[in-house]
């Protein structure tokens, strides 16, 4: 199979090698010189198969009992907590600021 280099220094892929490579829109190829001096290219794994392969390879390390997806969740939920009264208390401090200007509130608040 014979293809040319077009304008910008690109190349089609021929069909038949496509399909049998699993070749789409969208696919990385990694394009080398091997040790005799040929242009290779290497199509390489999507982000989604990538995940998949290394799902799970970190539990080996892990106590039994450990669940770090649900450590983490508990991690953000405080964190999110802690935002929150961070932003009730400038909440209150703000309306503290008001009350002192004599500027009117709406109802509700901290204070």
């Amino acid at each position: 199979m014979i293809t040319t280099v077009t304008e910008g220094n690109r190349v089609v892929i021929p069909v038949d090698l496509a399909r049998t490579l699993n070749i789409k829109a969208g696919t990385r190829l990694e394009w080398f010189k091997d040790d005799e001096g040929m242009l290779r290219a290497k199509p390489l794994p999507s982000r989604g198969k990538l995940a998949d392969r290394l799902h799970g390879m970190g539990r080996t390390w892990l106590e039994s009992d450990d669940d770090p997806i649900a450590q983490l969740v508990e991690e953000r939920v405080r964190e999110d907590e802690e935002e929150a009264v961070r932003r009730s208390c400038l909440s209150s401090e703000i309306r503290k600021v008001m009350l002192l200007i004599h500027l009117p509130l709406e109802s509700g608040g901290c204070i």
